[in-house]
């Protein structure tokens, strides 16, 4: 082993450890901002989201994806449920994420909490003052700041899972980064 090296330092993202990520192989290729991944891969040490160096552990999830024609059952809640577990696929990857990965997502997670606690509040103020335009108000708001914490603060897009792969939509910068360790 060499002095020089410590197997306990954070990756870098000089060359040298991107030429070193690349000869460890991986079971993922490129098209285009679309990275398919093998079910049960670890992707390299780079943000998903950024593509910059990690921060914090590594990411071990089982991601879900659902076709689109599924919405079509969305006005029957119930209906919908029943053939969105029916057609969903699912598969694991692990994936790392950077400083501003992390902190997109802590920032919408906190805004889109705060927001549905103050739209809460606003119900029942709307409901106990008998203001039916103020509860309406409410649940819009609430649906609004709910949207934004599930839609912003999602850094990993599935894409399509299949019977074997795992596609993910990559930022223009993670694109370039995963680029650079394919040969």
């Amino acid at each position: 082993m060499s002095p020089d090296l410590n197997p306990y330092a954070p990756p870098g993202t000089d060359e040298g450890h991107l030429g070193a990520l690349a000869a460890a192989g991986g079971s993922y290729t490129l098209s285009g901002t679309t990275l398919v991944a093998a079910k049960g891969t670890a992707l390299p040490s780079l943000c998903v989201w950024s593509g910059e160096p990690p921060e914090g552990p590594r990411i071990q999830a089982r991601l879900y994806w659902a076709p689109l024609w599924t919405v079509i059952f969305v006005f029957s809640p119930l209906l919908y449920l029943i053939v969105y577990f029916l057609a969903r696929k699912k598969g694991d990857l692990s994936y790392c994420l950077g400083a501003t990965a992390r902190r997109r997502r802590k920032q919408a997670l906190l805004l889109g909490g705060g927001g549905m606690v103050a739209s809460l509040v606003l119900m029942v103020v709307g409901g106990s003052m008998n203001e039916p335009l103020l509860l309406l108000g409410a649940v819009v708001t609430f649906l609004f700041w709910m949207f934004f914490a599930i839609l912003r603060g999602r850094v990993v897009h599935v894409t399509r899972i299949d019977a074997d792969s795992i596609h993910l939509k990559l930022t223009p910068s993670a694109t370039e980064a995963f680029a650079r360790l394919r040969p």
